[in-house]
This record gives C-alpha cells, structure tokens and sequence, in this order.
C-alpha cells in the first residue's frame, strides 16, 4: 500500500512538470518563439528559473529583438536579470536607440532597472540615451 502511494505521489510530481512544460511552450509558440518542446523541457532542468527564461524568450520574441535563447540561457544559469535585458532591448528597439545585447548586459550588471529610470523621466528617450553612455564607459 505504501508504495504504491510513493509510486503515485511520484507519477503526480512528473504529470505536473511535464505539463508545466507543455503550457510554458504553448506560450511561446504562440508568441513565436523559435524553440522546440525537447530543447524547452531540456532547459527547464538546466535553468533555476524557468518562469524568467520563459518570459524574457516570449518579450523579445514579440518585440523582435535579438537576445538569442542561448543568451538568454546563459544569463540565467549564471543568475542575471534577464528581464531587465530583454527590457533594455525592447525600449532601446521603440526609441530607435541602438542597444546591443552587450549593452544591455552591462547595464543590467550595473543594476540599472530601465522601468524605474524611464518611469521617473521627463524625457525617457534622453534618459535611454544617458543610460546608453554611461555604460560606454563601463568596463567589468
């Protein structure tokens, strides 16, 4: 009897895994996003935080912003705000400002949050474009 619960507790676990998986990648084939569902369940064992992957792959799919899934894997196993960089690229991409995924990176090492620093401008295009100096000039 025991074991047959361990067994079925067991089975419930990996149902509810494998069907996380499932509707993470409904949601980024629906926004587009250039992944198949073995790579997706492959890199939800490899990333603590799946949900951000997930998020950050679904925005700049929609934005058409290039942060590669590997980027953005790499980024996360090593802990980095990936939000914050597909954020970054997408503004940048709407104000027509260049921003390369290197600057992003920077600037999210920095600890800039894009939306408090936009939010609390009065011109956010000359904010993005102060922003996008100030991490010229950082070295790490």
């Amino acid at each position: 009897m025991t074991g047959t619960i361990i067994v079925l507790s067991g089975l419930a676990i990996y149902l509810f895994f494998k069907f996380s998986v499932i509707q993470e990648y409904i949601v980024l084939k629906t926004c587009k996003a250039r992944i198949g569902f073995i790579e997706l369940h492959k890199t939800s064992k490899k990333v603590n935080e799946f949900k951000k992957f997930v998020r950050a792959m679904s925005l700049v799919s929609v934005a058409d912003v290039h942060y590669s899934k590997d980027q953005i894997i790499s980024d996360c196993i090593d802990g980095k705000d990936v939000i914050n960089t597909s954020n970054i690229l997408i503004v940048a991409k709407k104000a027509n400002i260049d921003f390369s995924y290197e600057e992003a990176d920077k600037a999210t090492i920095m600890g800039i949050n894009l939306k408090n620093e936009i939010a609390n401008a009065k011109d956010p295009t000359q904010r993005l474009r102060e922003i996008k100096l100030k991490v010229s000039s950082f070295n790490y």
